[in-house]
């Protein structure tokens, strides 16, 4: 036999993944305890038998959905708990055709505030068929109140009452899943911006950490091979020196969109390690390929000045390369230190040159080679 979550119709209505499920639970049946036996005590209230059959249908609604809500499957709890209020929506109305005003207006009164604060209080979203069907129900409700209600006017008072209620449900379900919307964008900008550097535009070594361990890790699994580069500007002092830092600033801006420009591959990533200094990981390349890539970079630097109000200040990259293949005994720390100790070497070498390493699972780097 399915589950009760296969057999009921998913709707277009949704929590947050973020909302505790296990308190809110509780808290639902709870609350719909309240409102359904509120409401109940309300037409009491106003002179409406016991043994009415309003009161007794009320009565029976709010105590088959408190235990449906208590052992339904929570992939249900948040279709039941709005039904159950909707239902209490549809009471209200029924409550508003067949007794009188001055009877019944308490009673529909803390319908309605029981009906829009359980969807505030259970933080219930709506998409756009979400609102539709509230829409659908309130033409529904005001159906219902035509044909219970015993004159034209009863009938009008009833159905403005219930449109307008779902309207307002349907109202704070949109605000409440566009808030929601707005506080995950907000969220994800603080992230990006926790994981950008602010001068490149690159990812800061904080966010090359986070994806280079997961491209690592997908290459592993993938038997993808990898290249890391370390790329530092070569004399960026003496360009700070003669130029002032505002040179400094526009150099590290060139040299990144450089490096940009050919790390644009899904999974390729580049950052900005500190200073000068860059960090690039080519996914799915072999040494040939991140030994031309390297080459090329190096090349269109050096190629053309850095444009710098009336100067053309020469730029020019040393590269050190790290070409492996993921394997048990590796690790991207070890990597970016063979590319790192590969800098070192293209750095001694005189400079504007690329040096590659290749690194062997539970070996040291083997010597560098360097090549202009």
């Amino acid at each position: 036999m399915p589950a009760p979550s296969a057999m009921m119709p998913a709707l277009p209505f949704a929590l947050p993944k973020s909302v505790p499920t296990h308190w809110l639970a509780a808290f639902r049946a709870a609350y719909l305890s309240v409102a359904w036996w509120g409401a109940v005590v309300a037409l009491l209230m106003a002179q409406t038998p016991f043994n009415s059959p309003l009161v007794l249908t009320l009565a029976g609604c709010g105590l088959l959905s408190l235990v449906g809500l208590l052992t339904v499957s929570e992939a249900v709890r948040s279709r039941l708990f709005l039904w159950s209020l909707l239902a209490l929506a549809a009471v209200g109305t029924l409550a508003r055709t067949t007794l009188s005003a001055e009877a019944s207006g308490l009673a529909v009164d803390l319908i309605g505030i029981l009906v829009v604060a359980g969807v505030v209080l259970g933080d219930l979203r709506a998409t756009e068929a979400g609102t539709r069907t509230m829409l659908a129900l309130a033409a529904g409700l005001v159906t219902l109140a035509a044909v219970t209600a015993d004159s034209q006017v009863l009938a009008l008072q009833a159905g403005l009452w219930a449109s307008t209620l779902m309207l307002v449900v349907a109202l704070v379900m949109r605000l409440q899943r566009r808030t929601d919307a707005s506080t995950h964008a907000l969220f994800d900008a603080t992230r990006q911006a926790a994981i950008t550097d602010p001068l490149s535009g690159l990812m800061n070594r904080r966010g090359w950490e986070e994806h280079a361990t997961r491209a690592y890790a997908q290459a592993l699994r993938e038997r993808r091979p990898l290249t890391v580069a370390m790329i530092d500007a070569d004399h960026f002092k003496a360009i700070n020196d003669r130029y002032g830092h505002a040179a400094g600033d526009a150099a590290i801006q060139w040299l990144a969109e450089h490096v940009r420009m050919l790390t644009r591959r899904p999974l390729d990533l580049s950052s900005r390690f500190g200073g000068e200094e860059f960090a690039v990981l080519w996914y799915d390349c072999g040494a040939d390929e991140g030994q031309h890539l390297a080459s090329q970079l190096r090349e269109q630097v050096a190629l053309r000045p850095m444009p710098f109000g009336h100067f053309n200040i020469p730029v020019t990259v040393s590269i050190g390369l790290c070409q492996l293949t993921p394997d048990a005994g590796q690790s991207l720390t070890l990597a970016l230190a063979s590319a790192d100790a590969a800098l070192y070497a293209a750095k001694a070498s005189g400079r504007n040159r690329v040096a590659s390493k290749c690194y062997l699972p539970r070996e040291m780097p083997t010597t560098a080679s360097a090549t202009v």
